[in-house]
């Protein structure tokens, strides 16, 4: 399957492979383990970004409604995937335009990513 994928932050290259990703550098400890127990098979790119970069503290009211959004997905779709281990993208190279008009920059590349499924 192809999808499209709009790069807004400017952090892939043509021939990337994007997979989930655990770490081991988590500090605190209690931080560590919650990511673990949370999302065992690893973080995404958005995780890594929203969920646990030093900078990930909730400064604004959007970072502070995932955090909230993510938690009530939990408790009522515990099936669907979380935001933070998803890459999000298009079924068309039209719609991810539309997008990137909306909510990127001319700048922002377009990637086609080819799924096993």
């Amino acid at each position: 399957m192809e999808l499209f994928m709009v790069d807004r932050r400017g952090v892939y290259s043509t021939g990337d492979v994007v997979m989930p990703k655990r770490f081991t550098d988590i500090s605190p400890a209690e931080m560590s383990s919650l990511v673990d127990k949370l999302f065992p098979c690893g973080l995404a790119p958005q995780g890594e970004s929203y969920f646990i970069n030093n900078g990930a503290r909730i400064h604004k009211k959007s970072e502070f409604i995932d955090w909230g959004l993510e938690f009530y997905r939990r408790g009522v779709c515990p099936e669907k995937p979380s935001q933070y281990t998803s890459l999000f993208a298009w079924d068309s190279v039209e719609k991810a335009r539309k997008f990137r008009l909306t909510d990127g920059k001319p700048s922002d590349k377009i990637f086609a990513i080819h799924t096993d499924n």
